[in-house]
């Protein structure tokens, strides 16, 4: 069972990731980011979910799509998203270097990045 501890502020992509993570998401741009973070029962493992919604139209998310998947950028160390570590709460801790193991999807039927961390 998950609990959600936080919800992030509405609010832009500046703090959210990694600064090459953001430099790979910059060409569809951001309009809005929606971020929550959640904890296990234990309380010893912790998750946030983001969604980047972009300015981006279906070709350029089609673009970016491809780069991620032709150049593996989903996978690479040095392109995760941060967490939100809400203080007050079980995550107040949660870091980038508590940071285990992260996804990112490029959707392409509409204009949205998905994305999870947790640690």
């Amino acid at each position: 069972t998950w609990t959600r501890v936080a919800v992030a502020p509405d609010g832009g992509c500046a703090d959210a990731f990694d600064p090459l993570l953001r430099q790979a998401l910059d060409p569809v741009g951001c309009a809005r980011l929606l971020r929550a973070t959640y904890t296990d029962a234990t309380q010893s493992y912790v998750t946030t979910v983001g969604l980047l919604f972009t300015q981006a139209d279906a070709p350029a998310m089609s673009a970016l799509a491809a780069r991620f998947k032709g150049e593996d950028l989903a996978r690479r160390t040095d392109l995760v998203p941060r967490p939100y570590a809400a203080r007050g709460t079980v995550a107040a801790d949660f870091g980038d270097r508590q940071r285990a193991s992260w996804a990112v999807s490029v959707l392409t039927e509409a204009p949205v990045v998905v994305y999870a961390v947790s640690g």
